[in-house]
């Protein structure tokens, strides 16, 4: 059991990630590559497709909204960017170690921690390819801001952390039962319109702080808002650390107790 000595403990599991990076992280690049190897703009037909549907989801909202589209555009797609990156990492793990990767996890000795980073990566991968855009947008619609940008960084580190802590947690629960991988993906559907993304919190007035009940609402906005030179207050990022550290403490009172049994859930 020397060999397994992180079945039981997630902090072993990090460990074995951080000290063996390329485990996940040249997979996570090859199955990018492999993906887009007979394309000529490869990921760029995922920039693309989002710069066509939100150019046109803004036109039509702003109008809706009575909204400068000049303001609105940077607003959605900065939202969408970050949200579409999350709710990519969160589906797909449903399905990581039952369906995608499960020869691997069934003939090598790794941590499934590692499939979870190899996951997130390739996702991640595909976010950076909308930076160009969202420093663009940054750079020449908005106020440029060395200080904004300090904390658009702050808050992709929190965004990862969260893809991966909640990503590992359905991960384990979606494969030992199920049916919760079309249960989330029904939640993440519906949390595309819950989540003010196509529109502002402010809109709900009085009420407005009522849509911090949803998790995904200072998620994305601790990425958004910093690009958009408005920097989230203290309580944003409290939410954030809390939201954090209950992810992590059910992360691991899951894997301390039944990490052992994943493989035969597999």
């Amino acid at each position: 059991m020397k060999d397994y000595y992180y079945l039981n403990s997630i902090n072993n599991q990090f460990k074995f990630c951080y000290y063996n990076w390329e485990t996940w992280y040249y997979t996570s690049w090859s199955d990018l590559v492999s993906k887009y190897k007979r394309t000529k703009l490869g990921l760029g037909w995922n920039v693309l497709a989002m710069l066509i549907t939100i150019s046109i989801m803004s036109f039509v909202w702003s109008k809706i909204f009575k909204m400068d589209m000049v303001v609105f555009f940077p607003y959605i797609f900065n939202g969408f960017a970050a949200f579409f990156f999350l709710n990519a990492s969160i589906t797909s793990s449903c399905v990581l170690l039952s369906q995608i990767n499960k020869d691997i996890y069934l003939n090598l000795p790794l941590p499934f921690l590692v499939l979870i980073l190899r996951n997130i990566g390739q996702h991640f991968f595909n976010y950076i390819h909308y930076l160009p855009i969202i420093f663009f947008l940054h750079f020449f619609l908005l106020e440029f801001s060395i200080f904004s940008l300090f904390f658009y960084f702050l808050g992709i580190v929190f965004l990862v952390l969260h893809a991966t802590l909640l990503s590992a947690i359905f991960c384990i629960i979606s494969t030992r039962y199920r049916d919760v991988y079309p249960l989330v993906v029904s939640i993440m559907s519906a949390a595309t319109l819950l989540t003010p993304i196509m529109w502002n919190k402010d809109m709900l007035g009085s009420n407005a702080n009522f849509a911090y009940l949803n998790p995904f609402t200072f998620i994305i906005e601790i990425v958004r808002e910093p690009i958009l030179n408005n920097v989230p207050g203290p309580s944003v990022y409290f939410l954030n650390i809390i939201f954090l550290f209950f992810s992590y403490l059910i992360l691991h009172l899951i894997v301390k107790y039944k990490g052992d049994r994943l493989i035969y859930w597999v």
